[in-house]
């Protein structure tokens, strides 16, 4: 027994020593890298004083190679030695490696970002200072005051709409087409009427002819009956007002034979419908989900309703909402509201506009002369008589030069400057 015991102990004792030989490998190892990784900085900056600036190259790349806490520093050395040396190409591909693989180092941000400041590249610098906002609260500042930048696109406009999956509707010799984020002409000004490029299919109108166009603009379907105002597609299906009553259309461009006052776009294959002066909710097939009782419910920019389950209802006593189970959601009441997007509503209240969330909670506080919906974390609003827009904590983060405006989407916004339309976009989205 006492035989056993101490060949226990001699194991333990055995074990022990090996770890604490281990660790003073590890020591040893990682005081030898140390040393060679200096041994290679002083080469560099012997080669650098001497202008021999190949071997100095050399030196810092054989010293990135030696895996020490400074490494990620000489890494920002020999990219900047190279960008002092005119290789562009090399000091980018340096640090967006870095980047790439989630470096903590915050100086690998801070240049790479001066850098395409610099140079114009703006939505460069905004992406690298994103992907750096988490490594230190100075990235974080930088990215905050740079993240509403916006630049104008080319071309000016009679009329032009919000940008829906790459192509926004624009007018121009009171014809309308469409165009792309850059500017240029997709499809020519050539129709009276055109929907949103919802679906990836466009609704169009030659003078009161209705054209269903695909993808890369030809004809899939010619209406035989005349149509007077659209909606866009969604989910297969369309709106249209034909010979004083609005129908639902399925993308044959056949009607159904329910006839509406009015039919909103389709959302989630429900859409707000008037009927005999009152509103409810249909499906797409007609159906009757809430009986047309209320004197209005309220859809939001995209002409949808009941967005996040709920909606504004106008009665007598101002507007409220409820949820798609015709219950009220709140028992607050405003002047008005216009529909949610991005999970909150501007509603007004004693002659000011705010904003609410699903719930009726109070988010920013009344104070705007009008206000849109927010959309890309922004929201457009009316102060001294000109439109500009904040963002999420109430700041106004572009100032408000217009005299009138949609609400960003897909990082691009349609604004009216004296009788022209153009567009701004953020860099960010870029």
């Amino acid at each position: 027994m006492a035989k056993l015991k101490i060949k226990a102990i001699g194991l333990s004792t055995l074990i022990i020593g090996l770890v604490l030989f281990t660790w003073l490998l590890v020591v040893t190892i990682d005081s030898r890298q140390l040393i060679a990784q200096q041994r290679l900085l002083k080469d560099a900056e012997h080669n650098l004083e001497l202008e021999i600036y190949l071997k100095a190259l050399e030196s810092l790349e054989m010293a990135t190679r030696i895996a020490t806490p400074h490494t990620p520093a000489i890494q920002v050395k020999l990219a900047s030695l190279y960008l002092e040396l005119g290789n562009d190409l090399q000091f980018v591909k340096i640090l967006n490696s870095m980047i790439d693989n989630s470096s903590t180092e915050a100086l690998a941000y801070e240049k790479l970002a001066d850098y395409y400041l610099q140079n114009g590249n703006y939505s460069a610098c905004i992406k690298c200072l994103r992907q750096g906002k988490q490594v230190s609260s100075e990235l974080a500042e930088r990215y905050q005051s740079l993240r509403y930048l916006v630049y104008p696109l080319e071309g000016q406009y009679q009329e032009a709409r919000s940008f829906v999956n790459g192509l926004a509707a624009a007018k121009q010799d009171s014809q309308w087409g469409y165009i792309d984020q850059r500017g240029r002409w997709v499809l020519t000004p050539r129709y009276t009427q055109v929907s949103d490029y919802y679906a990836k299919q466009m609704l169009v109108v030659n003078q009161d002819q209705l054209i269903l166009l695909n993808e890369q603009g030809f004809n899939e379907a010619v209406a035989d009956y005349p149509v007077q105002e659209i909606s866009a597609f969604a989910n297969g299906f369309a709106s249209v007002l034909s010979e004083g009553s609005w129908y639902i259309i399925d993308d044959s461009l056949r009607r159904k034979p329910q006839q509406w006052q009015y039919v909103s776009k389709f959302y989630q294959e429900k859409a707000l419908a008037q009927l005999d002066g009152r509103w409810g909710l249909i499906d797409t097939a007609g159906k009757v989900l809430i009986t047309p009782e209320f004197q209005a419910l309220i859809e939001n920019e995209r002409h949808e309703g009941f967005t996040r389950g709920v909606n504004f209802v106008r009665s007598s006593e101002g507007v409220y909402l409820i949820n798609l189970a015709n219950e009220v959601v709140t028992k607050d009441h405003w002047e008005a509201a216009h529909g949610f997007m991005d999970g909150w509503a501007a509603v007004k209240h004693d002659g000011v506009w705010g904003y609410i969330d699903v719930a009726g909670n109070l988010k920013i506080p009344y104070k705007w002369d009008e206000a849109r919906s927010f959309s890309c974390g922004l929201a457009a609003v009316k102060a001294d008589g000109k439109w500009g827009y904040i963002n999420t904590t109430g700041e106004m983060v572009i100032g408000n030069i217009y005299q009138e405006v949609y609400s960003f989407q897909e990082g691009i916004a349609a604004v009216r400057v004296d009788a022209s339309w153009s567009y701004i976009t953020l860099y960010a989205y870029q």
